[in-house]
């Protein structure tokens, strides 16, 4: 999970939390790079809560802005934050003892596909429209 230049949507608070999304998803990928006898257990569940914090800390603040600048897509924007959580919540906790590396492989599928298309679309659309109200554009 790497950010890319073009992930950017313009608003620098908004764009300095989705990088530390995707420095959070790094220090997944680089648990996948040790070897696999070493227990990663505890440095999973650590990512995975920090993951979860901050997932919504970001959230907050991101429909913060949008329901400020009455986008009209806000309650379908929340929906798409609300249904990320629940498939946070929904990771197997039970199973990570037992196989840590397909479930931080799981994990980082699911972080790295849901971010990378909710940045470049949703909240590219929320964002022109912030820009356009605020005489950004």
């Amino acid at each position: 999970m790497e950010w890319k230049p073009e992930y950017a949507i313009g608003i620098k608070m908004i764009d300095e939390q989705h990088q530390k999304l995707f420095e959070i998803g790094h220090e997944a990928e680089e648990l996948l790079s040790l070897p696999d006898k070493v227990d990663k257990y505890d440095e999973i569940m650590k990512i995975i809560q920090e993951l979860k914090d901050y997932v919504n800390f970001h959230f907050a603040e991101e429909e913060k802005i949008i329901k400020e600048i009455e986008y009209k897509k806000f309650f379908t924007h929340c929906i798409h934050h609300h249904d990320f959580v629940i498939k946070l919540r929904e990771c197997k906790l039970e199973d990570i003892d037992e196989h840590q590396h397909e479930q931080v492989q799981a994990l980082l599928d699911l972080v790295n596909h849901w971010l990378v298309g909710h940045v470049t679309y949703d909240d590219v659309l929320w964002a022109a429209v912030y820009k356009e109200k605020k005489g950004l554009a």
